[in-house]
């Protein structure tokens, strides 16, 4: 491809972030499919312009919820997928799109294979976005999402472990902020454990604690992607303590799940 040329479906993609109702996105697939139709079957780019058509589809599924949608969503995408070959440019993100695709879709209709399918897809897309990738954030966190709903579906603590662990390192990869508020978090932590302290020590009071201390550490950043992860991996934390007390286990392993959801604030951005 000459310098200025645009990739195969790369302007109806531009198209697509700039459209304001359904009828622009049923606008865009239907140039989609036009290009398509035309496009040469064994073109190599062709996994590409799929790719695209399938971000559209995405799109319509957001606006109308409807499974058909989604279906055909994540049928190109895994055709799409395929057309790559294993370390092709681009095949990160079919993965990373078929994992998110698989994911809505188990969200709205709990169609029993998917979350498994979506992490499958977000482990291949984590493959091939090696440290120093850009991309390897949003792959650990679309990890941790979707460990997180398996949890909540089935109750496997194996499955929850992973989403925090998935969780950290995509905090740490995404750096320390230079503004740093620790020392009035710090103290509003002290004063909130003490004031629980004075009640009595349950699972109830502990998660207002942890349920708090993520509103704290969400104020003062505005990095949608770290504000989900910091999020999530306060409520993944909380579901641990309350594990750990439903299981017994000893005030130490509770206490530290506390200590982490602090940590968290000091990772929140580097």
């Amino acid at each position: 491809m000459s310098a200025g040329q645009q990739a195969p479906g790369e302007r109806f993609s531009v198209i697509l972030c700039k459209v304001d109702s359904i009828e622009d996105v049923d606008n865009v697939i239907a140039l989609y499919h036009r290009e398509l139709e035309e496009f040469p079957p064994q073109h190599p780019n062709k996994c590409h312009l799929i790719g695209s058509f399938a971000d559209a589809l995405t799109t319509r599924f957001q606006y109308t919820g409807a499974k058909s949608d989604i279906d055909n969503a994540i049928t190109r995408y895994q055709e799409a997928l395929d057309l790559f070959s294993p370390n092709q440019t681009g095949r990160d993100t079919a993965a990373f799109s078929l994992g998110l695709a698989l994911n809505l879709r188990y969200e709205k209709f709990f169609t029993t294979n998917d979350i498994g399918d979506s992490i499958s897809n977000s482990r291949e897309s984590l493959r091939l976005r090696p440290l120093g990738h850009r991309g390897r954030p949003k792959s650990l966190h679309q990890l941790m999402y979707a460990y997180m709903r398996r949890y909540e579906h089935q109750g496997s603590v194996d499955d929850l472990e992973e989403a925090i662990s998935f969780g950290r390192e995509s905090l740490d990869l995404l750096g320390r902020d230079p503004e740093d508020h620790s020392s009035t978090w710090s103290r509003f932590f002290t004063n909130l454990i003490s004031d629980i302290g004075q009640q009595e020590s349950t699972t109830d009071n502990y998660g207002k604690v942890l349920s708090r201390t993520r509103e704290v550490i969400l104020v003062g950043d505005n990095d949608p992607l770290r504000l989900s992860i910091i999020s999530n991996l306060g409520a993944a934390l909380t579901w641990r303590y309350e594990q750990g007390q439903l299981l017994h286990c000893a005030e130490p392993y509770c206490t530290r799940d506390i200590h982490s959801v602090e940590c968290v604030r000091f990772k929140r951005i580097r």
